[in-house]
C-alpha cells in the first residue's frame, strides 16, 4: 500500500509567516524605542514627540519639566502622562517667547514647570525661544524644524516672524 505523504497547506504557511514577521516588528520597535529616548535633546524634541503623537493617534503630545527636578520631564499623551519619564536638562533652561511683533521676550514662568512644549492636532508647536548651556534653540511652530545656534544674536537674526506663519493651504499640512 502506497503511504500517502501529506505536508502543509498553503494557507497554513502564510499564517505561520504573518504571525512571525508581526512579533519580529513587535519585537525590533520596542528594542529601538529608549534608544530614541536615551539620546533625546532639545535638537530632536520636536521630532520625537511628532513621531509619538503619529504613534499614539493622539490629539496633542506635551513635554514637561517641573522646576525642583528640571532633569526629570514628563510625556503626556492626550494629557495622560506615559510611565517613564525623560531627561533634557542637567541645568535650568531660560525661555524665551516670541511676542506678536516678532520680538522675544524672556518668560518668567508661574506655574511649577521650568519647560513645556506640546504639539497638537495639526502638528503644530509653540513658538519658542530656548537658551540652553550657551546655546539657542528656536522651535518654530509649523513647518520648520528645531534650528540651533552658537551665539544668541544670530539666532535673533535667524528668527522671521513672516517665514514660520503659513501663507498657502499646503504649508499646513507639510507633515
Amino acid at each position: 500500500m502506497p503511504s500517502k505523504l501529506r505536508g502543509f497547506t498553503l494557507i497554513e504557511l502564510l499564517i505561520v509567516v504573518l504571525i512571525i514577521s508581526v512579533a519580529y516588528g513587535l519585537v525590533i520597535s520596542n528594542m529601538t524605542r529608549p534608544q530614541q529616548e536615551e539620546s533625546l535633546t532639545l535638537f530632536n524634541l520636536k521630532s520625537y514627540l511628532l513621531d509619538l503623537k503619529k504613534e499614539a493617534y493622539a490629539k496633542t503630545v506635551r513635554v514637561e519639566c517641573h522646576k525642583e527636578a528640571c532633569s526629570s520631564c514628563k510625556v503626556l499623551i492626550d494629557n495622560k502622562a506615559r510611565e517613564k519619564e525623560i531627561s533634557l536638562f542637567t541645568q535650568m533652561p531660560t525661555i524665551y517667547a516670541f511676542n506678536n511683533n516678532g520680538y522675544f521676550e524672556r518668560q518668567d514662568r508661574q506655574d511649577k514647570s521650568c519647560f513645556s512644549y506640546a504639539v497638537t492636532k495639526n502638528n503644530a508647536g509653540e513658538k519658542l525661544f530656548v537658551e540652553y548651556k550657551d546655546e539657542y534653540y528656536i522651535f518654530y511652530p509649523y513647518i520648520h524644524d528645531v534650528k540651533k545656534f552658537v551665539h544668541f544674536e544670530e539666532a535673533k537674526m535667524e528668527y522671521d516672524p513672516k517665514e514660520v506663519i503659513p501663507t498657502q493651504k499646503n504649508q499646513y499640512y507639510a507633515f
